[in-house]
């Protein structure tokens, strides 16, 4: 588990974050958008990943990292 969430962390370097309301982001990088739900506590992202297997995913970790979390 540990290596998927190091693995996601290093997917993270290039998503560009913009906030598309008061609890939410929108992730791209090139033709690839996702967007992700905060707080983290919900752990929701339109990728799934995160719900199904309660690893961040590298959207998430992104949004994270712009954070400061």
């Amino acid at each position: 588990m540990k290596a998927k969430f190091d693995a996601n962390k290093k997917d993270c370097v290039g998503w560009q974050l913009m906030w598309n309301g008061e609890n939410g982001c929108e992730l791209r990088k090139g033709s690839y958008q996702w967007d992700s739900m905060f707080p983290c506590s919900q752990r929701i992202c339109s990728c799934r990943s995160w719900q199904i297997n309660w690893i961040p995913c590298s959207h998430a970790c992104a949004a994270m990292y712009h954070l400061g979390l």
